[in-house]
């Protein structure tokens, strides 16, 4: 399904990030796949083979990021999926306890870290007319969070950046939109589990890739904006949905 597509992974080196790797290298797609970690590998699929690269990036620097994009446009010529997997939990506890540089630490990989991947891949999807912006959110974007206060302030900034980028994109054929995956079984939910975070839905990874593959596919093409559980019933969306629906608004009686 994939075959013809290069698609850049932010936080390829676990969790969901890596699950989405192995499930586009088994389709056939060409991959950058970034991560903080030294220890990144290629997925089992991709070894021995030439469609992807590798590399150690730190999202908050936007040199880095560029320099991995430039690394994917050197041999590829384009990107056309983005997605956005890093992120860190950062501090837990009270906000008042909590340490200013953990919590602007939060903010920078997994707002600024945002921004930075969609800064740098933009400008080749607009030459192009062309592409495919996935990002994540998580606890705390929909609803209060207590004791992971900048995890969800990082994350509710993720949707809004999310749905502003779209409405900027929408003369330009890109896609733009930002999952809620539910509690997946990762290293960050068990870190959620011991820090007293509350865990209300629960999903599987199968539930992930389906939604990503579906938003990364043309079945996605007139989606944009969205702010969409993996839970959702978004295979019946159209581009004729009233604009509120699936978006971070305030409710009014």
């Amino acid at each position: 399904m994939f075959s013809d597509k290069v698609v850049c992974i932010a936080g390829a080196s676990h969790g969901i990030g890596r699950s989405l790797a192995e499930a586009f290298a088994r389709e056939g797609a060409s991959l950058l796949m970034l991560s903080r970690s030294k220890h990144v590998s290629a997925p089992d699929d991709c070894i021995g083979r030439a469609d992807a690269i590798v590399m150690q990036c730190d999202v908050s620097d936007y040199q880095n990021v560029q320099d991995a994009i430039a690394s994917a446009l050197a041999r590829w010529g384009r990107i056309d999926i983005l997605i956005n997997a890093a992120a860190i939990l950062g501090p837990t506890g009270e906000l008042w306890k909590s340490d200013p540089q953990e919590w602007l630490s939060t903010i920078n990989t997994n707002l600024v870290g945002t921004y930075n991947t969609i800064r740098a891949a933009l400008p080749g999807m607009i030459e192009r007319q062309d592409g495919k912006i996935i990002n994540f959110a998580g606890g705390g974007a929909a609803y209060a969070y207590p004791r992971f206060s900048a995890y969800a302030a990082s994350k509710a900034a993720v949707v809004r950046l999310t749905e502003t980028v779209a409405a900027e994109c929408l003369p330009h054929n890109i896609s733009i939109n930002v999952i809620a995956p539910g509690a997946i079984e990762t290293r960050m939910l068990r870190s959620v589990r011991e820090a007293g975070g509350e865990v209300r839905t629960v999903g599987t990874m199968d539930q992930v890739v389906d939604i990503v593959f579906f938003l990364a596919s043309v079945r996605g093409v007139s989606i944009s904006g969205r702010f969409l559980h993996a839970k959702d019933d978004y295979r019946v969306l159209t581009a004729g949905m009233p604009p509120d629906l699936y978006t971070l608004r305030r409710v009014q009686p």
